[in-house]
């Protein structure tokens, strides 16, 4: 990274550092995702090796929720006290350790366990994405960055079922664990070596780009924050609207195989399909808003979570379509509509917070995000025996509206006191 520069040459080395960034937490978000989804397509096969059924399998996945919902609310802390270098570097080193070890499992309660401990530090990627943007990119195209950089995670999408099918059917499911963790391992002594925060002499440029610097100086202390309207609108819109997208990372895979007929070979050619095209609708749908349907005021951002809701009862089809091509169409508009949200809290709260609180409140808002994904977890497992699978999506396709209601009627910029953080 250039040390000094001024002028137009500052300008274009950041624009140019950017893309380093996108690579770097693309490759993050790749491996995030990817450690985080092998559970899904293993479902079928590991409640076989272990004995267990969907509650079980509930299970598993709300040790991972649990775990990931209490430390969401102190990584963004720590990405904030400690800075995004060494705090992502830590949290990249011990996610992937926690995924290596789940491939040398051999009883259900090692793998709950292991788990719990991916839970506790995947969160940490978040806070310290968006905390990036806003230290290093105007405020116009921070949602287009942080999409970008959650390319990985598409790119994760789009590979990790044929590429976990492959080990399993070839090797072993617990190369499955392992061979990404390891790549992790690796992934986090990169980043510690090749980011560094804005040079102080590169301020003066960042503010002339991002026009918020009149925020950068004044902080809320930790109590404060939980004073504050914003974060707890937004807590709750996330509490209600994450949901959705848990359900598809952890729910998808299984209910095509269990409730479609749809076999472990042809999800990994299909399996793909839904989240990829909802992420890359996504990123079109942001850049879009970014650069052509006018300024990313706070109130632009709230229409565009209103338009997006308006698709999310067409989620409750999904249980009565009676085609495969259907079901996945049905599940692109679902997780299009997330693929919009979830990029544009970074942003958001940018705008609604100084930016030396943007991690905290990410992870604050974000634990409840998990929060909510516990609870409609519990149902899903639930799905077929106690509920049934109708109710079950009757209800995520209301909660979207539901959010973007909250957020439209409620939502207003805080003030920082002058008391500093």
């Amino acid at each position: 990274m250039p040390s000094k520069a001024t002028g137009a040459r500052v300008a274009a080395a950041i624009r140019y550092y950017e893309w380093i960034l996108v690579c770097l937490l693309a490759s993050a978000a790749y491996l995030n995702q990817f450690d985080r989804q092998t559970l899904s397509v293993l479902k079928t096969t590991l409640k076989t090796v272990f004995h267990y059924d969907d509650a079980g399998y509930a299970l598993l996945v709300n040790c991972f929720l649990a775990a990931y919902t209490a430390s969401y609310i102190f990584s963004g802390w720590i990405v904030d006290r400690f800075g995004t270098r060494k705090a992502l570097a830590v949290f990249i080193f011990l996610w992937s350790t926690a995924t290596v070890f789940c491939g040398f499992v051999d009883a259900f309660w090692q793998l709950a366990l292991c788990r719990c401990l991916l839970g506790l530090f995947e969160p940490g990627l978040y806070p310290a994405m968006n905390k990036v943007a806003a230290l290093w990119v105007p405020d116009k195209r921070r949602a287009t960055f942080i999409s970008l950089a959650g390319l990985g995670s598409t790119v994760a999408k789009l590979s990790y079922v044929p590429v976990i099918a492959w080990l399993t059917t070839t090797w072993s499911w617990r190369l499955s664990f392992v061979v990404p963790g390891l790549i992790g391992i690796l992934l986090a002594s990169f980043w510690y070596i090749l980011y560094r925060d804005p040079e102080l002499e590169w301020q003066p440029q960042l503010e002339a780009l991002n026009r918020d610097g009149e925020n950068a100086e004044k902080c809320f202390v930790w109590s404060q924050l939980w004073k504050q309207r914003a974060l707890w609108v937004l807590g709750i819109t996330k509490l209600v609207s994450d949901p959705v997208w848990f359900f598809l990372l952890f729910w998808l895979p299984g209910y095509l195989q269990e409730s479609k007929g749809v076999s472990l070979s042809l999800l990994g050619r299909i399996g793909w399909i839904p989240l990829v095209v909802a992420n890359l609708l996504g990123v079109g749908i942001l850049y879009l808003n970014d650069n052509i349907w006018g300024r990313n005021s706070v109130i632009n951002r709230k229409w565009l979570f209103v338009l997006t809701a308006c698709f999310s009862p067409l989620c409750i089809l999904i249980p009565y379509a009676d085609s495969l091509p259907l079901t996945i169409a049905l599940f692109i508009v679902t997780g299009t509509v997330s693929s919009v949200w979830l990029p544009c809290f970074g942003p958001l709260i940018a705008q609604l917070f100084p930016k030396g609180n943007v991690g905290a409140v990410f992870g604050i808002v974000g634990a409840f995000g998990a929060l909510g994904a516990i609870a409609v977890n519990f149902l899903a497992g639930q799905a077929g025996s106690a509920i049934s699978p109708k109710v079950l999506f009757l209800v995520l396709g209301m909660l979207h509206p539901i959010a973007a209601a909250v957020m439209f009627f409620i939502l207003k910029a805080p003030a920082p006191s002058e008391e500093k953080g």
